[in-house]
C-alpha cells in the first residue's frame, strides 16, 4: 500500500486533526497489539472493544498515524477523524484495489477455501507478481485489511470470502470484484444465519454476479447445475467424477495421500484426503488458464504444504498426527473421519473431537449424526471435549471406547494413551482452541 493523507482524506472525508501533510503510508493495521512501525492504526470499534482505546498506544509503538472515530489529541503522529472507521478502511480498501488494478480470484464454499486459496497462489507466485489473503482474513475487516495490504505492482490477488449470514456475500464480493471466483463445495456450514444448506448455497452463488471473467465450479458438488445457471461468463467445472478437468487416474499411498495423472503429468499431494483432491483440481486449471507450462504447475502443486490445522499429518515420536483444527462443521467432520478410516497405520486410531459451533437449531441434531458416523467406523478411541459433543460421549459411552474430558486435561491425558504407531486425529471449532493439545509444531515432521 501507498497511500497518502490527502487521498485518505479524500476518500473517505476525514478530518486532518494533526500532522500528516505530505505523509504516505505503507501499511495498515487494526491491532494495536501487531502494531511494528510505520502503519496507519484504523480504530475499529466492536462489541467487545473499541479501537479508540488503544490509539494511543499504537502512536507510541510506532505506528505513523492513526484514523479514529473520536477525537484523539497527541504529539506524535497523524491524526485522522471519521464518523466510522470501518466503512473508511473499505473505502480506502476499494481506492487500492482499483488504483493497483489486479485480476482478484476470490475462492467460497462451506469448507476447502484456505487450502485451495493457498495453493492457487503457491501455483502463481514464481510467475507473477501475486499476493494473497493471509490465514483466514476472509470477512467484512479481513478483506478489506488484506487488499491495502498488497503490493503496487500487483498482478494477481487471491483472496477467499467466508460468510455467516445473509447479506455478507454482496459486501464483501463488492470488495473484492472479482476478475475470477471458485465455489469449491456446499454443506451444512453456519446454520445459525442461513437454516438449511439452500440458503447457504443462495448465499454463495451472489458471488457469481459480481465476477467479471471466469467461474471455476465443483462438478462433483450437489450444487454445481444451481451455481451454473444464469451464469454471464466462462465457465470451467472441476471434479473427480464429473467436469472439464478431472483426473486420468487417482490412487493414494499409504497415508491416503493422493497421486492424481492430470494433462501431460502427475502431482503426488502432501495433504491427505479427497478435498486436497479438489483443490489442486482448480489449482492446475487456474495456472494453466493463465498460460504457465503445465510441468511448473505439476512441480508446485507436489511441493504445497498445507497450513497448521488444515488436514496437516505430522510424525512425531513414531506417532502420528492428524492436524484438522482449524474449524469444523457437519461436511469437514465428515471428510476429516474419511481420512482416518483410509490412513494405513499399524496402531490405533484415536480422535480428540470437540464442539462444531455455529450450528443454531440444528446442533443437537448434527452432533448426534456425527455419533453415528462414529459408531459405524474403525476409529478405536474417542475423546471429546466441550459441551454438544457431550451427547457423542453418551452415545458412544458402553460402545467404544470414549473419554470425555476438559480441553486443559487432554495433552496429559494423550501422553499416557498414545503408543508408537498410533494414529491421533485433532478437530473442532476454532474456538475451542484444540491446536493446543497437539506436539510443539517446531518439533514435527511429515511422514514419508
Amino acid at each position: 500500500m501507498q497511500l497518502s493523507v490527502e487521498e485518505i482524506v479524500k476518500v473517505t472525508g476525514a478530518w486532518l486533526i494533526s500532522g500528516g501533510k505530505g505523509e504516505v503510508f505503507q501499511k495498515v493495521s487494526t491491532d494495536s497489539r501487531k502494531v511494528e512501525g510505520g502503519e496507519l492504526f484504523i480504530a475499529l470499534k466492536g462489541p467487545r472493544y473499541d479501537g479508540n482505546n488503544f490509539a494511543q498506544q499504537a502512536l507510541e509503538k510506532g505506528a505513523r498515524g492513526v484514523l479514529v472515530s473520536r477525537p484523539l489529541y497527541s504529539s506524535k503522529g497523524t491524526i485522522l477523524w471519521v464518523d466510522d472507521t470501518l466503512k473508511a478502511l473499505q473505502k480506502l480498501a476499494v481506492y487500492w484495489r482499483e488504483k493497483v488494478n489486479p485480476k482478484v480470484i476470490a475462492v467460497t464454499g462451506s469448507c476447502g477455501k484456505t487450502t485451495t486459496k493457498e495453493m492457487i497462489y503457491h501455483v502463481l507466485k514464481s510467475h507473477f507478481p501475486t499476493c494473497k489473503s493471509p490465514g483466514n482474513f476472509n470477512n467484512i475487516i479481513g478483506l478489506p485489511l488484506s487488499l491495502l495490504n498488497m503490493g503496487a505492482d500487483t498482478q494477481f490477488m487471491v483472496v477467499e470470502l467466508g460468510v455467516s449470514e445473509r447479506g455478507e456475500m454482496e459486501r464483501l464480493a463488492a470488495l473484492a470484484s472479482p476478475w475470477a471466483s471458485i465455489i469449491t463445495a456446499i454443506g451444512p456450514g453456519h446454520l445459525e444465519g442461513f437454516k438449511e444448506e439452500m440458503r447457504v448455497a443462495e448465499e454463495k452463488r451472489k458471488l457469481l454476479s459480481f465476477t467479471s471473467s471466469v467461474a471455476f465450479l465443483n462438478a462433483d458438488d450437489p450444487f454445481f447445475s444451481y451455481f451454473a445457471q444464469n451464469f454471464s461468463g466462462e465457465l470451467i467445472s472441476f471434479g473427480i467424477e464429473e467436469g472439464d478437468i478431472r483426473p486420468k487416474r487417482l490412487d493414494f499411498d499409504s497415508f491416503y495421500r493422493a497421486k492424481v495423472e492430470i494433462g501431460k503429468g502427475s502431482f503426488h499431494l502432501s495433504i491427505p484426503g479427497i478435498p486436497s483432491v479438489y483443490s489442486a483440481l482448480v489449482a492446475f486449471e487456474v495456472g494453466r488458464y493463465l498460460g504457465i507450462e503445465e510441468g511448473e504447475i505439476l512441480e508446485s502443486i507436489s511441493t504445497f504444504s498445507p497450513l497448521p490445522g488444515r488436514m496437516r499429518l505430522m510424525e512425531v515420536e513414531g506417532v502420528y498426527y492428524l492436524d484438522d483444527t482449524y474449524n469444523a462443521n457437519p461436511l469437514s467432520f465428515r471428510r476429516f473421519l474419511e481420512v482416518m478410516e483410509n490412513i494405513k497405520v499399524e496402531g490405533r486410531r484415536i480422535v480428540v473431537i470437540g464442539d462444531m459451533l455455529e450450528l443454531g437449531e440444528r446442533a443437537e441434531e448434527e452432533h448426534s449424526k456425527l455419533a453415528q458416523i462414529l459408531l459405524s467406523s474403525s476409529i478405536d478411541v474417542v475423546i471429546t471435549t466441550g459441551n454438544y459433543t457431550r451427547l457423542i460421549f453418551q452415545a458412544l459411552k458402553g460402545r467404544r471406547e470414549v473419554f470425555h474430558l476438559e480441553r486443559e486435561k487432554i495433552s496429559s491425558f494423550l501422553s499416557l494413551l498414545v503408543r508408537e504407531r498410533d494414529l491421533v486425529g485433532v478437530k473442532a471449532s476454532h474456538r475451542l482452541e484444540l491446536e493446543k493439545v497437539l506436539p510443539d509444531a517446531l518439533s514435527v515432521s511429515v511422514p514419508s
